[in-house]
């Protein structure tokens, strides 16, 4: 699929995503999203019940109350992401895309603006000769109802060259304050492509994809994208050189995990062997606990029953009395310490059925790593709350304030005592502010 490839973009010569296969067709008759509407209702707030009761907890049993300084720029629930003022076919698309994007790294657009442009979580292609173009025209409408404050954009980009009478197309999501921030930072680069910092989303998108020299290509992409700028540099010399020499360049993947992948989700290339970067760290970082308070949102609104992603992102924009804004989520992540360990865990089922939550990533540096918690420990217990996995973890280590001191028993094998019990304690960090988590400075660890 167009839109997986998409993820690991920078692993290749972008030159081949025009090879790859594609999504079937997206397209909703009016009698289909009745039927859907009938089958798998959703429950939206109108204008009238746009407050919600004050936001108590993330998961249940949480005790502190989290609150957030509202944006200025917030707006009611009923604004944000207004998918009642679309037709029914429509809203179900709406709301289907949405649902895809918060389980890819569309969700590190959203919120956070880790990556100001996340495209391709839903892709699809076109006849030119005649032109068909009902399925973009319906894919427009319905991005435009992407817009929560004046902080998110989306839309469709149509790519230029042809494969077989046909054109790709992907959807596209921005973050505006994260976009605008990159184009001033690199506008020795962008500014070469006529761009400026207010320049319109979908602008930037196609002056991009139309580049010729395919070195601006890569390089704005990767820019985009929100990948590390040695990165960028790494993937741009490294692909001119392929089509020097036809001699392909060794590298390394770095990957991050979105909801729909533990790996090869948000993915770019690095020089093969090279350790991690402090900017990466930092990013990882950033990744790790938006993804977490994403994991013990989802399953309030995610069911076999129904999808609900509409109410989940309002949910997580609101600030406590019914104004939205991206900025209210950071805020709840960062407010949210216990996410900020640095340390990453999937489920774990061992010997005679044990259970826990099995560590997988440890941040260098971070309070875990310095804490002795090492990747392949199993997390059996926290303050001797039974962990029996990932979710149980990610909800049980969300509940603390910053200075708790938190006691980890953990299962760490060791030669030949595969069930070696430790303890490690460890406190809680102090939350950090919400610029420094948008990373808003010009000199900021990550660089982007």
């Amino acid at each position: 699929m167009l839109h997986e490839l998409n993820r690991i973009a920078f692993a290749m010569i972008w030159a081949t995503l025009w090879l790859a296969g594609l999504n079937p067709a997206v397209r909703i008759s009016a009698q289909e999203a009745d039927q859907s509407l009938l089958a798998c209702p959703t429950q939206v707030q109108d204008a009238a019940a746009a407050i919600p009761e004050r936001q108590s907890h993330l998961a249940e049993g949480m005790a502190r109350e989290i609150m957030v300084s509202r944006s200025a720029t917030a707006v009611l629930a009923n604004e944000c992401f207004p998918f009642e003022g679309l037709e029914p076919s429509d809203r179900i698309l709406a709301e289907k895309l949405l649902a895809d994007a918060l389980d890819s790294e569309a969700l590190y657009t959203l919120i956070g603006g880790i990556k100001p442009v996340s495209e391709g979580f839903f892709s699809t292609r076109f006849r030119v000769d005649p032109p068909d173009l009902d399925e973009l025209a319906q894919l427009s409408r319905v991005l435009r109802s992407w817009r929560c404050s004046d902080e998110l954009a989306a839309g469709v980009l149509v790519f230029e060259n042809l494969h077989e009478g046909e054109r790709f197309a992907s959807t596209w999501v921005a973050s505006i304050s994260s976009l605008t921030r990159q184009i001033e930072t690199e506008q020795s680069f962008f500014g070469r492509l006529g761009l400026m910092p207010d320049s319109d989303p979908k602008e930037v998108l196609l002056s991009v994809e139309r580049a010729r020299d395919p070195g601006e290509r890569w390089r704005g992409f990767g820019l985009l994208f929100g990948y590390p700028e040695f990165a960028v540099d790494f993937f741009v010399r490294a692909g001119l050189h392929q089509r020097e020499t036809g001699e392909f360049v060794e590298r390394d993947f770095r990957q991050y995990p979105t909801f729909k992948r533990a790996a090869g989700g948000l993915v770019y290339a690095v020089p093969q062997l090279m350790p991690e970067q402090p900017d990466e760290i930092a990013l990882r970082s950033r990744v790790l606990a938006i993804q977490g308070y994403y994991r013990i949102l989802r399953p309030q609104f995610f069911t076999d029953e129904q999808q609900r992603p509409l109410e989940l992102i309002r949910k997580w924009f609101d600030d406590g009395d019914g104004w939205c804004h991206p900025h209210h989520a950071v805020q709840k992540v960062v407010l949210a310490p216990g996410l900020h360990l640095g340390i990453w865990t999937g489920d774990h089922k061992g010997e005679n059925d044990s259970v826990g939550a099995k560590i997988r990533t440890v941040i260098p540096g971070s309070v875990a790593d310095e804490a002795g918690l090492q990747v392949n420990d199993v997390v059996r217990s926290i303050n001797d709350k039974t962990i029996q996995n990932a979710q149980e973890y990610l909800e049980q280590i969300a509940t603390f304030a910053s200075g708790q001191t938190v006691a980890f028993a953990i299962e760490r094998p060791d030669g030949d005592n595969p069930t070696n019990h430790i303890t490690i304690s460890l406190e809680i960090p102090e939350s950090s502010s919400l610029s420094e988590f948008l990373q808003e400075s010009r000199d900021a660890v990550l660089e982007r």
